[in-house]
């Protein structure tokens, strides 16, 4: 019977660790990762002491293990969060949020296995969205959709997986330069 207990209570244990993973999963890093959550260790400070950059880590895991991060987050010097997220495997995983200094949201983007897969979302100071697109597997595929700050479309283009989307980010200058390359 006790044999019985234990795989109950195992059984148990992953449904509420899956159940925990998949309700945090599009919450906001900010909601996730805090001063209040467990395991967390200052890895990098400002000249005035204030945290640069917290990792976490899962409870009971050596902090010395930066491999063992299931989630970061970097602040401004004022103690504002600059950006943060999820970590699986030493890779962005999950929702991942940057801020402007005041503590608007500047970006929002979700990570599978160290790339952008999904929405993505880039905001003015003012909070109205700059540009919105679609990622897939961390290529730009779909409609992408660029905004003025009064929150106009200003252009739209449509994409097919690979293509080039915007032009202007780091991304699509490396596709058009490896492109221009190999003609």
């Amino acid at each position: 019977m006790a044999i019985k207990n234990t795989n109950s209570f195992f059984y148990w244990g992953l449904i509420f660790i899956f159940f925990f993973i998949s309700c945090n999963r599009g919450k906001s890093p900010q909601k996730v990762f805090n001063e209040k959550t467990p395991g967390g260790k200052v890895i990098a400070t400002y000249d005035n002491k204030s945290p640069q950059a917290v990792a976490f880590f899962e409870e009971g895991t050596s902090q010395e293990d930066i491999e063992k991060r299931v989630g970061e987050m970097y602040y401004y010097e004022n103690n504002q969060v600059y950006m943060g997220g999820g970590i699986k495997n030493n890779k962005r995983d999950g929702v991942w949020e940057a801020f402007f200094e005041d503590g608007t949201l500047q970006s929002k983007a979700f990570y599978i296995d160290g790339k952008e897969d999904g929405d993505y979302k880039v905001y003015h100071p003012n909070g109205k969205l700059l540009m919105h697109g679609h990622y897939d597997n961390g290529i730009c595929d779909g409609v992408w959709k660029f905004y003025d700050q009064k929150g106009k479309l200003q252009k739209e283009i449509h994409t097919k997986k690979g293509e080039i989307a915007c032009g202007t980010c780091e991304r699509c200058q490396k596709i058009s330069q490896s492109k221009n390359i190999n003609n």
